[in-house]
């Protein structure tokens, strides 16, 4: 019986309240002999009083309600991402990631690295554009600039890296560890009739595919190395590209 009267005394306080917002800020509708402060306190009392009644089962729901939103079983940390121009369509990049799984156990599938609204690059496994490079091993992390190397110094760095890696598919993350890793490679942009595809800095994201077949991605963009060459990036499709990217963005 209490619980009901601690209902009713929250529901007649929060109506009271609110018909003292629409009459004072809204449209009057209470009589101008009505003090509407005192209208106001006495809602405010009553809501007070009814929450108070019933604050164990105002708890218990704001838990059920949080225990139950979604939470993603994967989260991605991007630490930095730097890309470089080497030479005419070619490009060297650099993730630093971590991966930590809040909830539970997981297992990795598949990690790719995709363009969001661009297909101007492509993958070594295709003779055509594409707009996503299919990651089957991670590097141990490490706080070494990639980039800053001369180009076969890079070579020679990704064929030691190469040595130490960690498959993708089937990888284990444990409940609330985390796992912290790098990708270094290349990005080949696309040769049109007339020019190299100029590779964009924006809209990228990191996609993973967890066992369950889940996805998790996360949104960035790459940050012009500081050793890059200054005419070599541009931010805007130039030439035959751009037709080429309007053209295909008009059939999607």
């Amino acid at each position: 019986m209490s619980r009901l009267i601690g209902f009713a005394f929250l529901i007649v306080g929060s109506i009271t309240i609110i018909l003292w917002i629409v009459s004072s800020y809204i449209q009057p509708l209470l009589p101008r002999t009505i003090n509407s402060n005192i209208i106001l306190t006495f809602g405010i009392l009553l809501a007070v009083l009814g929450a108070l009644g019933n604050l164990k089962d105002i708890i218990e729901l704001i838990e059920r309600i949080s225990s139950t939103s979604p939470q993603s079983p994967l989260i991605i940390y991007i630490e930095k991402a730097w890309v470089k121009y080497l030479a005419p369509g070619i490009y060297s990049y650099q993730i630093v990631f971590r991966f930590l799984a809040p909830n539970n156990n997981i297992f990795l599938r598949q990690l790719r690295l995709k363009g969001i609204e661009h297909l101007g690059f492509v993958s070594p496994d295709s003779l055509f554009g594409t707009n996503g490079l299919d990651i089957k091993a991670i590097y141990p992390f490490s706080d070494e600039d990639y980039l800053s190397a001369l180009p076969n110094e890079f070579e020679t760095k990704i064929e030691t890296l190469e040595k130490n890696t960690f498959l993708v598919r089937d990888l284990q993350i444990t409940q609330q560890s985390v796992l912290s890793a790098s990708l270094v490679g290349y990005i080949n942009s696309f040769r049109y009739s007339d020019e190299w595809a100029d590779l964009p800095t924006e809209k990228w994201e990191l996609r993973v595919t967890l066992g369950d077949d889940k996805i998790v991605t996360k949104i960035f963009s790459f940050s012009i190395h500081p050793t890059n060459p200054t005419y070599s990036i541009r931010s805007a499709y130039t030439g035959f590209y751009k037709a080429v990217v309007n053209l295909y963005d008009s059939f999607r």
